[in-house]
């Protein structure tokens, strides 16, 4: 029997974001990421949880409580800076 098997590229950042759902957003440097809850009961009071992969380890480094209206407030007003 033949290996016809091919394997699929993945990234780092498609793997996290399989692995934990939507809720991921990637640090572009580093091993880190934010991870944001599938439900809350109040979008005024959104856990997000700063993870790390230390030592082929994932754990929790803290936790902060936002509100979804100030996080895209913030998101939003971002500039690009002009070349």
């Amino acid at each position: 029997m033949t290996n016809n098997v091919v394997p699929f590229p993945m990234t780092n950042e498609e793997r996290r974001l399989n692995e934990y759902g939507e809720g991921v957003v990637e640090c572009a440097f580093t091993e880190k990421w934010l991870q944001f809850p599938e439900t809350v009961v109040d979008k005024r009071h959104i856990p997000v949880k700063l993870m790390a992969n230390i030592n082929d380890e994932v754990r929790q480094l803290t936790q902060v409580i936002l509100n979804q209206e100030d996080l895209l407030r913030a998101v939003d007003a971002i500039k690009l800076e002009k070349d």
